[in-house]
């Protein structure tokens, strides 16, 4: 695949930036130029140790820059899988390939003795000492990355634990094949509109043209996410909202779309095993602590006791929450018995009700040119950098778009795609992914770009997109990765964000949510798509209100994932099923019971294809670390540039050139407390 390069000489020094030129792709070609490349590192590790004596440019470097063009060349693959895989009919066949092939080339690189002495000697080296902060860091991280690679093992342990990781790599893709597999098999053809009374306008007007596409009249529903939430909250007929949930929370199982041929449970029960198998070849007691070994989290100890306040504290309110829907649907709605599939039907009604608050009605006011506007607008006014749009981008598909990114004194800091229109063929969910990696050279700097996807409802032809409330938050969210990518200052791939400890990652996304929930943020985001105004106050403040609103229950679905990860992955053994553990932490924990064929871990992609496996807790726990530091933005104003400026300073700029707490430390002035969590969301903290 080729690239295209632009270059400029800015104050800051001569930059570059290189953008794929899609026109070009051929996923036969990536493959070819991954296969190059893994047989160079395999070359340079055998050249590398042969040397006695190092310098930093001559170990190092060259491993960032073989990451670099590695990730040029095979980054296009993994994205183009991710969003468009039907539109490359041998694109499955070379990511698989591929995956293989990187992680028998992983394994062997951190099993190799000679590279890895030759980092001990290094370390040990006079030179070592001369080394920033930085090239320190990269160094003693690789070294540990040896370790947990198992440089140290017998050749027998080298060997099994070489296949575990191909074959997890394996399992990982045909878990996300599966998943994508089961939502692609299951529509629902209807032609009476009354079927579909009380779903949204926006979303029958994406059904009528799914069913058009497909010689159909009437309407064709999926359980794509945007389709599937505007017909499990709207849909009065509780018969379909039933049918769309059962597809829905069946994913990927023995009774789900697809008639069990997507059935991930096989897959799920190997993968714990060779995780379980992994971690004690690696001489750790579970999974859980192999995976603190790269994590903010001292100990399995203090994560179980993380848990337990937060499952403490939420527990009671989730209750009282959901004993007020049981009271309102019979009161109200006529349900004498309150199902999972009634709940978000329910809240909506109750919502409305209690807060005068129709998220529905609320898209009109949030045009999603008008909402990226005003994030810009945003991040101008407290970082100082300047999106702009760019027509001349080579991109995969008409309707994704390019921004250029600048500082103020017009210097190129980076850029990013944005796909943002759910589809046949793309995973569900929000993410953010790298383009380009940072890197610094005797020349110049490479500046970062990054891939920036959603799910949104495809507008009808002619029509600005209309985004609820909660995309909008999506939006910020997944923003908050990019600019952890696009600001980091970081010289090297290996000391940017992809290497900030895992349950710190979140905290940039996680802060930047805050913003959605500010009077003044709200009526910057806010243009109605006919008279053009801004969301009356007296409905940003109804809008704002909903925050809490039922966040107990809310919450204690966020602990039911992170609970039964930690908890699944701290099992010594399988003798306990993976739907068991489930049923019973979601018992435990969550006020009302679910159907025996529920089965979410079938489809819970973030432990069993991503990089959250004995890691969910992340997400809580980064936004402990995220609410205490936006809490400094509301003491000294939401647009204050200074608190901007040492955010952007202390944590962003800063990628994994030092551990992410101490930026945290740093920018607050004192350890973290999760005295803001409870305060922000009105729970009584434990004593």
């Amino acid at each position: 695949m080729q690239y295209r390069t632009q270059e400029e000489r800015c104050p800051n020094g001569h930059l570059t930036m290189s953008l794929p030129d899609w026109g070009s792709f051929a996923a036969s070609g990536s493959l070819e130029d991954l296969k190059r490349f893994v047989a160079k590192g395999r070359a340079l590790a055998d050249s590398q140790a042969a040397h006695e004596d190092h310098t930093f440019d001559s170990l190092v470097l060259p491993w960032e820059e073989l990451s670099e063009s590695i990730t040029r060349v095979w980054g296009p693959v993994g994205h183009l899988y991710n969003v468009s895989q039907y539109d490359h009919p041998k694109l499955r066949e070379a990511n698989e390939e591929g995956e293989r092939l990187l992680a028998s080339y992983g394994s062997d690189i951190g099993q190799h003795e000679g590279l890895y002495r030759a980092y001990l000697r290094y370390r040990d080296s006079s030179d070592y000492l001369t080394l920033d902060p930085e090239r320190k860091r990269i160094v003693d991280e690789n070294v540990k990355d040896f370790i947990l690679s198992g440089v140290g093992l017998e050749a027998k342990d080298k060997v099994r634990l070489k296949a575990i990781n191909e074959r997890l790599a394996e399992l990982s893709n045909a878990f996300s094949a599966n998943i994508q597999g089961a939502q692609d098999a299951w529509e629902k053809h209807v032609t009476d509109p009354k079927v579909l009374e009380g779903v949204p306008i926006a979303t029958l007007k994406q059904m009528e043209a799914q069913a058009r596409s497909q010689g159909l009249d009437g309407y064709l529903m999926t359980i794509q996410q945007p389709v599937y939430i505007a017909l499990i909250a709207h849909a009065k007929d509780r018969s379909l909202r039933q049918e769309i949930y059962m597809a829905y929370h069946t994913r990927a199982s023995d009774i789900g779309p697809g008639d069990g041929r997507f059935d991930n449970t096989p897959l799920i029960e190997e993968i714990l095993e060779l995780r379980r198998e992994k971690a004690r070849i690696l001489g750790f007691p579970d999974y859980n602590s192999y995976s603190l070994a790269r994590k903010m989290a001292p100990s399995v100890r203090a994560v179980n006791e993380f848990l337990g306040v937060l499952e403490v504290g939420t527990k009671e309110k989730a209750k009282e929450e959901y004993l007020e829907l049981v009271r309102y649907a019979q009161k109200k709605l006529g349900l004498e018995d309150l199902e999972p599939w009634d709940i978000a039907y329910v809240s909506e009604y109750l919502r409305k009700e209690t807060l005068a608050v129709d998220h529905e009605a609320l898209r009109d006011y949030f045009p999603e040119q008008k909402v990226f506007e005003g994030m810009f607008g945003l991040l101008e006014k407290i970082y100082g950098i300047r999106f702009t749009a760019r027509d001349d981008v080579s991109r995969w598909r008409d309707d994704v778009r390019f921004f250029e990114v600048r500082g103020e004194d017009g210097s190129l800091i980076g850029g990013v795609y944005a796909d943002l229109f759910a589809r046949a063929g793309k995973r569900p969910g929000a993410w953010m992914d790298v383009t380009v990696d940072r890197i610094t050279r005797p020349g110049g700097t490479q500046v970062p770009v990054a891939y920036f996807n959603c799910n949104f409802t495809v507008p009808s032809s002619g029509e600005d997109a209309m985004l609820r409330h909660d995309e909008v938050e999506t939006v910020f969210h997944e923003f908050g990765h990019v600019l952890h990518h696009l600001l980091s200052e970081a010289r090297y791939p290996s000391s940017g964000m992809g290497s900030v400890e895992w349950d710190g990652i979140e905290v940039p996304s996680q802060i930047m949510e805050n913003w959605c929930w500010e009077k003044e943020m709200i009526r910057l985001l806010t243009a109605h798509k006919t008279t053009g105004k801004a969301l009356p106050d007296e409905d940003i403040d109804r809008l704002l209100a909903t925050r809490t609103f039922h966040i107990g229950l809310f919450l204690a679905r966020q602990l039911v994932f992170g609970a039964f990860d930690w908890e699944l992955h701290l099992a010594s053994d399988g003798t306990k099923r993976t739907q068991e553990l489930w049923e019973e932490i979601h018992a435990r924990i969550i006020p009302f019971s679910i159907p025996h064929w529920v089965r979410v871990p079938n489809s819970f992609s973030h432990i069993f294809d991503g990089g959250y496996a004995a890691g969910y807790y992340s997400y809580l726990w980064a936004e402990v670390l995220a609410l205490d530091i936006f809490s400094l933005f509301r003491v000294r104003g939401i647009f204050d540039r200074a608190t901007g400026i040492r955010f952007r300073r202390e944590v962003l700029a800063k990628g994994a050139t030092r551990p992410l707490m101490e930026g945290v430390v740093a920018l607050l002035g004192r350890e973290p407390r999760t005295d803001a969590l409870f305060e922000q969301y009105g729970i009584a903290k434990p004593n």
